[in-house]
């Protein structure tokens, strides 16, 4: 494996630099993961030990150990067949229990927060909806929107036979839990500006830190999960503020769009015609 170790010019969301920022953060075997927080490392320690750093501008904690990999590079080192192991539900939720036959898929927390996403744009069936960076390609969301007949198209940059389509636009992007995971943040944020419809809405989410959060010893920063963004909410304002995205804050999640949107949703309830 062969990593960057040149300290970061500029923040990657706020392109702020400085002389002291972005600064060093700390260093992070690279075999930590994010299950490990259940009291035993699932992978034993590595001899790779990954530099973070912290943007004092946006608060924004990232990596840029990896900025040079190739997809092959992830998909044989991170998302390779282990990535189940650390991918997987919590001991003693719901989801653990339909991994194991227990419970049927209805009861997955995706599942049920797709049929949420549903009923946030008012079940309206002729809405294209696009699901970016899916992974498995038979995912809960994708079980829950095509079984209620949507028309939905899901994308995941580490799966080969899967291309965007650029000519496409779509009313509903989803992007769960994906964007702590990317390295070239400006192509996430542009490929959001072009697949979104002008009057379209994205619904994104991920873990947040307080922009004050000064400590690398974190369960969430855990590069063999390959979390290597770890966002604030400035750090989000600035990044897809410069790719021409507004930014709304819900309590479902953050919600993003280029002008109100022109169908029926529970973020503008005023906005359609």
């Amino acid at each position: 494996m062969q990593f960057l170790s040149e300290k970061p010019i500029a923040c990657k969301c706020c392109q702020h630099k400085s002389d002291s920022s972005p600064y060093f953060l700390g260093k992070l075997d690279f075999n930590k993961s994010c299950y490990d927080r259940f009291g035993s490392r699932i992978f034993p320690f590595s001899e790779y030990m990954i530099s973070y750093y912290k943007c004092q501008n946006c608060g924004f904690i990232f990596t840029n150990a990896l900025d040079k990999w190739s997809d092959s590079d992830f998909k044989k080192y991170i998302y390779n067949d282990d990535y189940s192991l650390i991918d997987r539900p919590i001991p003693g939720s719901d989801d653990e229990k339909v991994a194991n036959g227990l419970l049927s898929i209805e009861h997955d927390s995706r599942y049920i927060e797709s049929l949420n996403l549903q009923v946030q744009i008012h079940s309206q069936k002729n809405l294209s909806i696009f699901d970016y960076g899916s992974g498995n390609p038979n995912s809960p969301y994708k079980l829950a929107f095509e079984r209620n007949g949507y028309e939905y198209t899901d994308y995941d940059p580490f799966r080969n036979e899967i291309k965007i389509d650029q000519s496409k636009r779509f009313d509903f992007i989803i992007c769960s839990e994906v964007i702590e995971h990317a390295v070239n943040l400006d192509k996430v944020a542009a490929d959001f500006n072009l697949l979104l419809h002008p009057q379209g809405l994205i619904h994104l989410s991920t873990l947040l830190f307080p922009k004050d959060h000064s400590s690398i010893e974190h369960w969430y920063i855990s590069p063999r999960n390959g979390h290597l963004s770890i966002h604030t909410h400035f750090s989000l304002y600035c990044l897809l503020g410069r790719h021409g995205l507004n930014v709304c804050e819900t309590v479902w999640g953050f919600i993003l769009f280029k002008s109100l949107p022109r169908f029926k949703n529970l973020y503008f309830p005023n906005s359609f015609s």
